[in-house]
């Protein structure tokens, strides 16, 4: 196995760097029709695995995304593509001058958190510069600058940062504890019968701020409605980021990472899936293979249980959708960390057990609300089930 590799996209490796595809020790994973994300999404086992003790990114504009289409090779979004405008905006768009530049910068991140925790030295090729990944992401951050405040409710600030509106929500009082919970709707709070459309101070309901609320802690969400895995764990990744220190900021530090299913995807302006009203978003999302999307929600899940091990805190994992995403991703981790529903076989996740209305004695609960999101007393359950595990009992 040779020590070093190259991913990206070799027409995007300026010429003082060509020397990199004619020396022999290096695994030259690039091509000129891949990308950072690409060789993320195909090798991402040589990475999980440590095989590499050095990799080199060709970091560049123009190619984008790794898609894999029913009855079709696997290819990367390019500025040419069917699907170019999903993750290639217009200038003077309304979401933020840095969308595109941002994205890209997401892109990278997947890569920046597995060779991170696997201890792979991780450069970047950025015009002509060759920096630490670390230095590169310096200057990123300096050049995005910080997130910003978009509005509030209940005491809960929703932050957003360039083409994700909802990078985090936070209630900070200066807790001695900090509850970090990520995922999608679920855990945002997101319940129709109370509001038409979500807003912030839904979040009071939510399932993780009765958990917040039980151990006394400040609580952090990154997640919003729609989000998908992927998204999510960049969520965090961004919200990680801007808040280095923050395992030194509290005395204990709690991670419940809450999945959702893997027919969503995060492009440049936000969430997308199935139930997207665009034609051209839920067709996007409608003719990707299905192992391809499932593969995609296992290898960011997996590449976020990697990363956050080696943090000092406590992370559980909360199957409440696809109960084979968590599974197949978290098949390694200790069982313990797993918060899944218990007494019958036949229901594998929350979602599932809610959908039916049925509890396993057979006694019809009604935990949903008619968004089929939980309702009060669907919270109140998922708290209760979350604070017995972490109570360990």
């Amino acid at each position: 196995m040779k020590p070093t590799c190259v991913v990206g996209n070799i027409t995007e490796l300026p010429s003082s760097f060509l020397y990199l595809l004619e020396d022999n020790t290096i695994d030259i994973l690039a091509t000129d029709k891949s990308s950072i994300d690409f060789c993320y999404h195909m090798y991402f086992e040589k990475f999980d695995t440590g095989s590499f003790q050095r990799c080199i990114a060709i970091y560049g504009p123009s190619f984008s995304r790794h898609v894999h289409f029913d009855n079709e090779d696997s290819e990367v979004v390019t500025p040419n593509s069917k699907y170019a405008e999903l993750f290639f905006l217009e200038d003077g768009n309304n979401i933020s001058d840095f969308a595109n530049e941002c994205y890209t910068f997401r892109l990278f991140l997947n890569m920046y958190m597995i060779c991170h925790a696997r201890e792979i030295e991780l450069c970047v090729i950025d015009g002509n510069d060759i920096v630490s990944a670390d230095e590169f992401v310096k200057r990123k951050l300096d050049r995005f600058g910080d997130a910003t405040y978009l509005c509030e409710g209940n005491g809960f600030k929703l932050c957003g940062y360039h083409n994700s509106h909802n990078e985090y929500l936070e209630r900070i009082q200066g807790k001695d504890n900090l509850l970090i919970v990520i995922g999608d709707s679920w855990v945002v709070g997101d319940n129709r019968d109370t509001a038409e459309e979500w807003v912030p101070g839904q979040l009071a309901n939510s399932f993780g701020n009765l958990v917040a609320t039980h151990f006394d802690s400040d609580i952090v969400v990154c997640g919003s409605p729609g989000n998908s895995n992927r998204g999510a764990v960049l969520n965090f990744c961004m919200w990680y980021l801007l808040h280095p220190d923050f395992t030194n900021e509290y005395k204990d530090v709690t991670i419940i990472f809450s999945n959702t299913a893997e027919s969503r995807d995060c492009i440049a302006s936000g969430n997308v899936g199935s139930w997207d009203s665009n034609e051209l978003r839920a067709g996007y999302i409608a003719l990707q293979r299905k192992d391809k999307m499932l593969r995609d929600s296992e290898i960011a899940i997996s590449t976020f249980s990697a990363f956050v091990d080696r943090l000092p805190v406590n992370c559980y994992y909360m199957i409440n959708h696809s109960a084979s995403v968590m599974t197949s991703a978290l098949s390694t981790l200790d069982k313990a960390m797993i918060i899944r529903p218990v007494g019958n076989k036949l229901i594998h996740d929350y979602n599932h057990y809610f959908k039916f209305d049925l509890h396993p004695t057979g006694a019809r609960v009604g935990y949903f609300s008619s968004c089929r999101h939980p309702n009060d007393r669907g919270n109140k359950y998922l708290a209760q089930e979350v604070i017995k595990h972490i109570k360990g009992f």
